[in-house]
């Protein structure tokens, strides 16, 4: 990938499910209460360097690159599984499947920002921690209010990406260990919505317009992995969906988003 200098905190691959017929959505704005029509997915959930780090000097996007492979595959299942063709998914599908998503929950843009905050607090505590042994060992305390401690922002940025790797390992293991995973169908005339944190929820996600990957933590006798959810379930999950977004809330038209948010609201 050339410098890819504008990253997506929500993969574009994934918008792509929401689209309509033109290749766009429409996304509503709710701390400004307006909407935007006719996006393209990679105009998008986007922000300059998120995952870049810097190596004396030099920008490294491997991160990057590691996202896009990771979506590739992505983009080829949910193809899979938006065609009916569930059955056919082999358990490295159905992994690759949660490894999209458990990258999708830690590589939110709310959640970097948060392993960032914390990065700079621990190296920042560590530093005064080594600066005041020093002083004390060299009879200099006096010295200390003089002396500020400012972690180097390529140090943070590294932390803040190894957590990132980190939070997305541990919520692998929850997701492939706790409960069962089942595909409901949103039935004719009813649509999924998404938003600018699609995994906040943790326990559904919606994949597609048409698909939401669900967590049944109780083992229940004879559940299916593919279930029809009714348009009142649709618009129930719906209002599940944008409770938990951060500001933006995506769908293949903005009728959709006005039914299942807006008039739910008011």
């Amino acid at each position: 990938m050339n410098e890819p200098k504008g990253q997506h905190f929500v993969s574009s691959t994934y918008f792509n499910g929401f689209c309509n017929e033109n290749e766009r959505l429409d996304l509503y704005d709710f701390t400004k209460r307006e909407f935007r029509l006719n996006m393209k997915p990679s105009e998008i959930a986007k922000k300059r360097h998120i995952y870049t780090i810097t190596h004396n000097g030099k920008e490294d996007y491997s991160i990057e690159t590691f996202f896009n492979e990771l979506e590739t595959k992505y983009g080829v299942l949910i193809r899979t599984i938006e065609s009916g063709r569930i059955g056919h998914l082999t358990v490295d599908d159905f992994s690759d499947v949660i490894w999209f998503i458990s990258f999708l929950y830690a590589r939110n843009l709310s959640k970097v920002s948060r392993f960032s905050e914390v990065s700079q607090e621990m190296l920042t505590f560590m530093g005064n921690g080594l600066l005041n042994f020093n002083l004390q060992q060299q009879g200099e305390e006096y010295l200390r209010p003089l002396i500020h401690i400012k972690p180097n922002a390529n140090y943070v940025q590294k932390m803040s990406m190894f957590t990132m790797f980190e939070a997305a390992k541990t919520m692998f293991t929850c997701l492939s260990n706790e409960g069962q995973w089942i595909f409901c169908i949103s039935a004719p005339g009813s649509e999924f919505i998404t938003s600018d944190d699609p995994m906040a929820n943790m326990v559904m996600i919606p994949l597609s317009k048409k698909i939401l990957f669900m967590r049944v933590t109780e083992q229940i006798e004879g559940l299916r992995r593919i279930i029809t959810a009714s348009p009142d379930w649709v618009h129930f999950m719906n209002c599940k969906v944008a409770s938990s977004a951060k500001r933006f809330l995506y769908a293949s038209n903005k009728e959709q988003i006005k039914e299942d948010y807006i008039n739910a609201r008011a």
